[in-house]
């Protein structure tokens, strides 16, 4: 009997003892992990950089003589479309630290930018006037007078440089134009055939790297909306699945973006190339979540749901409304995950503890 006691309180021991080291272990690789972790909430200079690229992404924007060009609202009206430059530096200049981080990611507020827009001469850039009057759209440049007949009552400017331009309904009569006026007026449809009969290819793509977020000049895709890049060497449109997201450089594609906690808190990235290819060459990101909850210091039992704030080939920016160990929410915390080396480094930008 007082061997199988002591038989009994060894097996006991043994299970006590790896389950103490278990979580010891656990404890040790969480703590490394947390120490790889950037805490970048006081750093200014890397937070205004990620506010701007959050807060312009989706300003309508391209380059003109070396200018960024802003068009501050897109829907065509009865008056011509006004043009503006933005004084970035008195912007950033206009935000106090403890607020910077906190608005990385909030949806940008329209007053807030619009005192830092200056309206230019757009005749100075070569640009025309754009109006929507009476069932027709209106260009004009100098002397030369150009209409289109449409029926719907909404149309969009959405792309714009000093040689052309791209016009584009979504309710009514779906449709595009490319306008290009370098010399004289023109018009045709916004499809593949019409610019490669027309020799408008060249023009086309010209627009499109004209978008300030395009680094590479000569990649082969590039990206002409949220959903849809151009091939330059194929000379088509593709379009990419509403489930995955494309970065705002066109170069990346972020599959399942919206699924990322029920897949176990992993990003699956592909190259645009390898994405229309059909080439299933993902690169898996792991996100440490009991890392990140350590460094933040959040009282919090882990990452709730994943919320995509911005996404170039360089950098993902997320939030997560992390859950508390007994019922709520902990607070928020904002992360930002460089892509540029062989393995993704991470940065704590912001938190919010729930009191």
């Amino acid at each position: 009997m007082k061997r199988i006691l002591i038989g009994c309180g060894l097996i006991i021991l043994i299970i006590v003892g790896s389950i103490v080291l278990f979580f010891g272990v656990r404890q040790f690789v969480v703590h490394q992990g947390a120490k790889k972790i950037d805490w970048k909430v006081n750093d200014e200079e890397y937070i205004q950089t990620l506010l701007e690229e959050v807060s312009l992404q989706h300003e309508t924007r391209y380059v003109i003589d070396d200018a960024v060009i802003y068009l501050k609202e897109t829907e065509l009206s009865s008056e011509p479309k006004q043009f503006y430059s933005f004084d970035i530096e008195k912007w950033k200049n206009s935000t106090s630290m403890e607020h910077k981080a906190g608005r990385v990611g909030k949806v940008r507020i329209r007053p807030a930018l619009d005192q830092f827009f200056e309206q230019i001469n757009f005749k100075s850039y070569g640009l025309p006037e754009v109006s929507l009057e009476a069932g027709q759209i209106v260009i004009k440049k100098d002397k030369d007078v150009h209409s289109i007949d449409v029926v719907s009552e909404q149309w969009y400017l959405t792309h714009f440089n000093q040689d052309a331009l791209i016009l584009q309904s979504y309710k009514g009569e779906s449709g595009a134009y490319f306008v290009f006026f370098d010399e004289d007026i023109e018009v045709i449809p916004l499809k593949e055939n019409a610019l490669i009969n027309n020799s408008s290819v060249q023009v086309f793509e010209e627009l499109l790297l004209a978008n300030p977020m395009i680094q590479e000049k000569h990649s082969r895709f590039l990206p002409f909306n949220y959903s849809t890049v151009w091939d330059r060497k194929k000379k088509q449109f593709y379009t990419i699945d509403e489930a995955d997201l494309l970065s705002q450089d066109g170069q990346s594609v972020l599959l399942n973006y919206d699924r990322v906690r029920e897949e176990n808190y992993h990003f699956y990235l592909l190259t645009i190339e390898h994405y229309i290819e059909k080439n299933d060459k993902q690169k898996m990101i792991k996100i440490p979540e009991a890392a990140i909850i350590k460094k933040s210091t959040l009282p919090a039992s882990g990452l709730g749901d994943i919320g995509i704030l911005s996404f170039t080939s360089d950098r993902i920016i997320f939030e997560s409304n992390t859950p508390s160990f007994i019922f709520g929410t902990a607070g928020i915390v904002k992360v930002s995950v460089e892509l540029t080396e062989k393995k993704p480094h991470y940065s704590i930008i912001y938190i919010e503890e729930n009191r």
